[in-house]
């Protein structure tokens, strides 16, 4: 096409009525032609740039070398995007960026080069194109996400599997076990009552009281990891719990690790289950152990906490509270780590040393039992737990233990021989006349034939169990009192279910036992 031809008006429909911005320079970059669709892309009018080098359409860097580049053409001739179709930037007259397809061809004139510039705005297209990279790379990170989570899921849910096989396996051993101990711990307090025993017999009696008692204190771990134990709180002596554990744990923990207690000023008695305290705490300084590289100390404290109306930063009710800590030198957590501390399953440990459910059942115990725990640490400074409990009201009520024969009479079912033999002598100890009977259908013979006024039953029997025992007599003799023992306190029995039972857990002491037949039956004689 010749220079004139490209100058007719032909040439310039073409060049105007064009969706594609038509740019025309000469061999040094001066504008020739510039279309209205260029105009459109650019913001120029045409008198603004013909003319003018068409680096002023060009940002940086590409602004300052474009000379350069067309010397480097012309020298060489290697094209880099002469005849060559590429995305580009540039620049509009507001200064704003604009993407563009850029096609260039060369052509020659009067014996002059000459390139013409096909020029489209691609930007919606970029923009289109970079969000649908966004929404896949989105995508693909929600799918991550939510493999992950799966597969999270299914790991807890398999340990969830095997924690309550096991907890089911704990249960039932810790049942079997709380029928052997109540037969020795109530053995033993018979021997001391009723034997004329030398010291030394006695030395021996008490051993095998405080051998039973620890007895009792591994099954209510057993009861308590088989989620079948309920709270049964307690006022206890802070100082005196706390010192018998460091002279346990202190066996247990290792000879690099230093056990402290400090105790801050004097102590009012704490209300809480003391077993699951004792496992909560023994749980919390094993982890604090773990949780030192080395060598280090490990400190068990208390202080007592009063709650005003107005201090509710600390998530507690207005009272009063001890507070527990436990605080090792160790590593510390991070704030993330932190975080999620208390979640269930949650652990840093390696695979198979942990079960990342200690801090939240720590957790579930201080919350059931009136109170909340917290956690404070960062990295290299180690970690406090802190568990706020209430203290326990002090009452000088003394438990009445009945001598006059003429006693109300017990019916005593148990299924275990042993275990009624035992529970038959203390009773008869305390004054009470006593009819034993083996099953549930044998009780219900006896007391149709004598009565009774309290029946005491152990839960677990071969036929009928002691729950449907209790409500089959209280069908015959509307408010009999009753008193429900068992090996398990399991979580379904909720106590206090219209005033038909009291529950007490295997191993039952003389006395707690003395205790509430005694309150059992006044509260019959009130109603």
């Amino acid at each position: 096409m010749s220079h004139s031809a490209q100058g007719g008006p032909e040439y310039q429909a073409i060049i105007n009525t064009a969706v594609d911005g038509i740019i025309v320079i000469d061999e040094v970059g001066i504008v020739q032609s510039f279309n209205p669709a260029a105009t459109r892309i650019f913001g120029y009018a045409p008198d603004e740039v013909i003319g003018q080098n068409v680096r002023m359409l060009m940002p940086q860097p590409h602004h300052d070398r474009h000379d350069d580049y067309l010397v480097n053409y012309h020298r060489t001739g290697v094209a880099k995007i002469i005849g060559i179709g590429r995305e580009v930037r540039g620049r509009h007259k507001d200064g704003t960026l604009v993407s563009l397809d850029l096609a260039i061809a060369e052509w020659m004139s009067g014996g002059r080069r000459h390139f013409t510039g096909i020029i489209r705005d691609i930007s919606d297209r970029i923009r289109v194109r970079e969000e649908l990279e966004q929404l896949a790379r989105s995508l693909e990170e929600r799918v991550r996400d939510e493999v992950a989570k799966r597969e999270a899921a299914q790991l807890r849910a398999a340990q969830a599997e095997r924690m309550q096989a096991l907890g089911q396996l704990a249960g039932g051993i810790g049942h079997d076990f709380n029928n052997v101990l109540q037969a020795i711990s109530g053995a033993a307090d018979l021997l001391q009552r009723r034997a004329k025993l030398t010291e030394d017999g006695l030395k021996l009696t008490q051993m095998i009281a405080n051998a039973a008692a620890r007895g009792a204190s591994v099954t209510e771990r057993l009861l308590a990891f088989a989620r079948r134990s309920n709270l049964q709180a307690e006022a206890l002596d802070v100082t005196r719990l706390l010192n018998d554990l460091v002279r346990l744990l202190s066996q247990t923990l290792g000879g690099a690790i230093s056990l402290r207690v400090v105790i801050d000023g004097s102590l009012p008695p704490l209300m809480a289950d003391k077993g699951q305290l004792e496992t909560v705490l023994i749980n919390l300084a094993t982890n604090a152990r773990d949780a030192i590289p080395n060598s280090g100390v490990i400190t068990l404290s208390a202080a007592p906490v009063i709650v005003g109306a107005h201090d509710d930063a600390i998530g507690l009710p207005p009272g009063h509270y001890v507070r527990i800590g436990v605080v090792d030198t160790g590593s510390g957590m991070d704030p993330q780590t932190l975080a999620r501390a208390t979640e269930p399953f949650f652990t840093t440990k390696p695979q198979g040393k942990g079960t990342g459910l200690g801090l939240s059942m720590a957790k579930g115990f201080a919350e059931q039992s009136g109170g909340i725990l917290e956690i404070a640490s960062s990295v290299g400074q180690g970690t406090v737990v802190s568990l706020f409990l209430p203290t326990a009201e002090v009452t000088t009520e003394n438990t009445v233990r009945p001598d006059d024969p003429s006693q109300p009479r017990i019916l005593l079912v148990d299924d275990d021989m042993l275990v009624r033999n035992v529970l038959e002598e203390q009773l008869l100890d305390a004054g009470y006349r006593v009819t034993v009977a083996a099953s549930g259908n044998e009780a219900m013979t006896t007391f149709a034939a004598e009565g009774a006024d309290l029946l005491v039953t152990d839960l677990s029997m071969p036929g009928m169990d002691g729950m449907t025992l209790i409500g089959k007599v209280q069908e015959q003799a509307p408010g009999m009192p009753a008193i429900l023992i068992t090996g398990y306190a399991m979580e379904h029995i909720r106590l206090g279910d219209r005033g038909l039972f009291r529950l007490l857990r295997k191993p039952v002491t003389a006395a707690r036992l003395y205790e509430e037949v005694a309150t059992s039956l006044a509260e019959r004689r009130v109603n």
